[in-house]
């Protein structure tokens, strides 16, 4: 993993979370049939409202202009975005998965899901971000190109983002 580029291991999370997310689905499915009726008003309010507020935190977070001044802390601070906007989908499909618990309803999962493929899709790190995310670099008047700086090897990149130091 260490020589495996960054564009490629962040390629890799995001096939790898809705694979993930549908062999949990599958296993509720096989294992949980009990109906409990109270929660469930709530638990489908509480995953629809992390749902919409993980989306616009992860547009908001993604808006944001990179402040970084070499290609190792580009790629730093793109895979903490990344890191971060990852984070943010699962945790609405971690909701959907302890709604089932909480009301019994298999469905509050699969509820889940679609705001969880929503942060993925806007989260891939596809040809079209990373071109629409050069844009907002030479746009800044950064020399920098973001392509090359995902193709260092995850050994070579650090785990944090490197932060200015203040004067």
């Amino acid at each position: 993993m260490q020589r495996t580029p960054v564009l490629i291991s962040l390629r890799m999370m995001t096939i790898a979370a809705p694979v993930s997310w549908l062999l949990i689905y599958s296993v509720l499915t096989i294992l949980h049939r009990q109906s409990r009726p109270e929660g469930v008003t709530l638990m489908v309010t509480i995953v629809i409202l992390d749902g919409v507020l993980s989306l616009v935190i992860f547009q908001r977070l993604h808006a944001r202009a990179f402040s970084a001044t070499d290609a190792t802390a580009l790629a730093s601070e793109y895979r903490a975005v990344y890191m971060l906007g990852w984070a943010l989908t699962g945790s609405v499909v971690l909701v959907g998965f302890v709604g089932v618990f909480i009301t019994g309803r298999v469905w509050l999962y699969g509820l889940a899901f679609p705001f969880g493929i929503a942060g993925l899709l806007l989260l891939a790190p596809s040809r079209a971000r990373i071109e629409g995310d050069q844009d907002r670099l030479r746009a800044a008047a950064s020399k920098l190109d973001l392509l090359d700086a995902l193709m260092l090897p995850n050994g070579a990149v650090p785990q944090r983002p490197r932060r200015p130091k203040k004067r």
